[in-house]
């Protein structure tokens, strides 16, 4: 279990802390090929607000809070960003309000420096012995160029495999970018696309909370997600 701890931990502080943050100043794209050097930013922040994340509420526990590390790389290498791609980390709390039902909503804790970023979304989930689905709804202001809105749907499975919990499923976002404040007419103003990811995650308890680890996997982005859970009353 120490072994375990330490890994965990090295995972979710550590590599993000020696990452570059993700960056939303656009001004360095070239805008011959501005939409190929942009769209791995762009797919981070879709995966990053519209992450799927199943917790084991109750009617003894309704309350949950989930603390998010986005770490992802761009597997084009076409991006502005140098990889890996460290996305501010993420708070959401989810609300069971009835048997089956969850709602949550979720925003970002920090952004990168000089950049006052806002991130955030809600959603429901409903949710069956053995599997779940999800829509969300997300939205991100960068602090000069960029402004992205998604809605996504997911479908996620939970198996049991040699005693260890896996979550399994798949996850479709449609999203709207939209750049600004470019004196650039080579560039343009928006972006509207979509994105299918498949998700795997595996989920380990320690004393006070439980440790999610999620990747989500796109033909240009991989995303590795380290979640700390934690339920209430």
């Amino acid at each position: 279990m120490r072994i375990r701890f330490i890994v965990i931990y090295f995972i979710a502080i550590m590599v993000p802390a020696f990452g570059q943050w993700q960056t939303f100043d656009l001004s360095e794209a070239n805008s011959a090929i501005f939409i190929k050097q942009t769209e791995p930013i762009l797919i981070s922040s879709v995966l990053s607000l519209g992450q799927p994340t199943l917790m084991d509420l109750s009617e003894t526990k309704r309350f949950g809070i989930v603390i998010s590390f986005p770490l992802g790389w761009d597997v084009t290498h076409t991006s502005i960003q140098t990889n890996p791609h460290v996305f501010p980390p993420i708070a959401e709390g989810q609300i069971l309000v009835s048997n089956n039902l969850v709602l949550k909503g979720k925003m970002n804790l920090l952004s990168p420096k000089d950049e006052p970023v806002n991130a955030a979304g809600y959603g429901v989930e409903y949710h069956e012995q053995t599997w779940a689905t999800s829509v969300s709804v997300g939205w991100l202001e960068g602090p000069t160029h960029l402004r992205v809105r998604t809605i996504g749907f997911s479908i996620l499975w939970r198996r049991t495999l040699s005693e260890i919990p896996i979550n399994f499923g798949i996850g479709h976002n449609n999203y709207r970018a939209s750049f600004r404040n470019f004196d650039n007419e080579e560039i343009p103003s928006i972006n509207e696309n979509s994105l299918t990811y498949f998700v795997l995650a595996t989920r380990y308890h320690l004393k006070m909370f439980d440790v999610n680890i999620q990747t989500q996997i796109h033909s240009k982005f991989v995303q590795l997600n380290i979640q700390l859970l934690r339920s209430f009353f």
